[in-house]
């Protein structure tokens, strides 16, 4: 039962070749907040023929220093979280059997600040739910757990890109990988790790207008390649500072995953706010307000010419 824990890992893409003019219409590098936020609504394959629907959120939760191979990187703090429907075939003592549940996904993961690739990602995905047995249905609750570092070798792509753009990024794998079903009696565990020198190869492809649950943005496609044959295509529009799509295919073509943008806050493209009003709405206020005293002061003129002189005290005595 083998889960690949890059399905549902940030995708940001960063590149561009070095030494190459920027030209006008390039991605810049994003420039990422604290608060920054993106929820997907997904369809993953967790394993072959089970499904996961539902949304997930990756969160800008902060800055810190971690260790990689003994090397001091400094990272953003990027945590996960997600839950939706679980639905199809799990391999089982009995043969594929359909099952039906829920899942959820928690964990973390740290972004390079300098370039924004992925160095360290944690992540504890669990399925629960019923396992469509004759006669009797039974329980059962799948686990995984990946936890993997990289170490980045060799690093090409990086903003800014434009169409044509392409390059490499070379990493040293370190990884830890817990897999766990149990159901009626039957409870089955395994543990794999191993460490490798992996290098994907990335793309521009073309500009596309691409349709999401918010409506159409402008974004850039992106073709990652990993060493087994399978692909990903991203689609990075700046205007959220990731991707508002993207797909999954296997080493024969095959889809087998995708994520839409469903919500996000990208603080960079935000307008730029005092005491929590912009500068246009500050502009109205103070219209609004240049306007109601004036407004007072004319009421106030009206009022005065209009009243009856003041009676001062007698001149002379009775």
């Amino acid at each position: 039962m083998a889960l690949r824990a890059g399905t549902v890992a940030l995708l940001i893409a960063i590149f561009a070749l070095p030494g190459v003019a920027v030209p006008s219409s390039a991605e810049e590098e994003p420039v990422i907040s604290i608060g920054d936020f993106w929820t997907y609504a997904t369809n993953t394959t967790a394993t072959e023929g089970f499904y996961l629907i539902g949304p997930i959120t990756f969160t800008i939760a902060g800055r810190a220093t971690i260790t990689i191979e003994g090397s001091p990187v400094e990272v953003f703090r990027v945590s996960v979280g997600g839950e939706g429907v679980a639905m199809g075939t799990i391999e089982t003592a009995f043969g594929h059997v359909a099952a039906t549940g829920s899942w959820r996904i928690v964990g973390e993961e740290a972004l390079a600040i300098d370039g924004l690739k992925i160095v360290s990602s944690v992540l504890d995905l669990r399925a629960n739910g019923t396992l469509h047995t004759d006669p009797i249905a039974q329980r059962f609750a799948l686990r995984f757990q990946n936890t993997t570092t990289f170490d980045i070798l060799e690093d090409t792509w990086r903003f800014p890109v434009d169409v044509g753009d392409s390059g490499l990024v070379r990493a040293e794998a370190n990884w830890t990988e817990d897999v766990a079903i149990q159901y009626g009696f039957v409870s089955d565990a395994s543990r794999t790790s191993g460490r490798a020198i992996r290098r994907i190869d990335f793309l521009a492809e073309a500009r596309e207008t691409v349709q999401t649950p918010l409506g159409p943005f402008s974004a850039l496609r992106l073709r990652e390649i990993w060493p087994d044959g399978s692909h990903e295509l991203l689609f990075f529009s700046s205007d959220v500072g990731n991707n508002v799509r993207t797909e999954a295919y296997d080493a024969n073509g095959r889809l087998v995953g995708s994520t839409n943008l469903e919500s996000y806050r990208y603080q960079a493209r935000e307008p730029v706010t005092a005491l929590g009003l912009t500068y246009l709405q500050w502009s109205i206020v103070a219209a609004v307000a240049a306007g109601a005293s004036a407004t007072i002061a004319i009421v106030w003129r009206r009022r005065r010419r209009a009243s009856p002189p003041a009676l001062g005290p007698p001149t002379s005595g009775p």
